[in-house]
């Protein structure tokens, strides 16, 4: 699976995986903070912006992963940190440990992790949307995607960021985005377990709603201020965090 991609900067290589149907505009603030020091490998995931869509059958995000493996193989990179955001936080926790000798450095930002409450909820959603395959068509369109990103990715405020995120997830096939966020219901019994000694980082916003930060952060985990949205809102601090992690 030949996947659509971007590179720019110099240094150590870093690929990144980005969350649910925000391909490139997600690190249009990061990106410059990083480039002078990585060289940025920004692919589109399986079924978003440009790339194909994913083999049948097949879990979405270890689809995801073997096709960020296939493009390694094809750039002839032996080893790249890797960084995933939101619900992307599950392919590249998938590539770690599928390809933990290819990985230098884990960085995870706002890894979405099911809370009982939630799964209750999108559990509820997909099994409607199963049933009546137009109900989630519906639901995953106009207005009613837009409040769903200002809730999720903005705690409920209105942004101009929510717009610009909304009308990149519109854009993708809707059967893509129903299985990257059903898909998530298959990890709600999961933990982030990385192989041994590989260096990690989670980077938390402490007013997420979605990725909600551990209640006891262990040595691995960075609390900083913001919510969902860190990539954009708080790109400084992120960027910071990363280039003192990844040197």
């Amino acid at each position: 699976m030949a996947l659509s991609y971007r590179i720019e900067g110099q240094g150590p290589p870093l690929v990144l995986f980005h969350g649910w149907g925000v391909t490139y505009p997600i690190w249009q603030h990061l990106a410059p903070l990083l480039s002078p020091y990585y060289t940025l490998i920004m692919p589109e995931m399986p079924g978003n912006g440009s790339s194909p869509l994913p083999p049948g059958g097949m879990d979405y995000y270890e689809a995801a992963a073997r096709a960020y493996e296939e493009l390694r193989i094809e750039l002839g990179i032996e080893q790249w940190a890797v960084l995933g955001y939101s619900l992307g936080a599950w392919g590249a926790w998938r590539y770690v440990n599928a390809y933990p000798e290819h990985s230098t450095h884990v960085i995870l930002v706002c890894p979405a992790i099911m809370k009982p409450m939630s799964a209750f909820g999108l559990s509820l959603i997909a099994a409607l949307d199963t049933a009546y395959p137009p109900f989630g068509n519906w639901l995953l369109s106009g207005w009613r995607i837009l409040r769903l990103v200002q809730m999720l990715g903005f705690n409920g405020r209105p942004h101009p960021y929510a717009d610009l995120w909304a009308t990149n997830i519109a854009s993708q096939p809707v059967e893509i985005t129903k299985v990257c966020l059903y898909d998530l219901l298959k990890t709600r019994h999961t933990a982030f377990t990385l192989p041994d000694h590989k260096p990690a980082v989670f980077i938390w916003g402490q007013k997420d709603v979605l990725a909600i930060p551990p209640s006891r952060p262990g040595p691995n985990d960075i609390l900083i201020a913001g919510n969902h949205s860190l990539p954009m809102l708080q790109a400084g601090r992120v960027a910071k965090i990363i280039r003192g992690f990844v040197r």
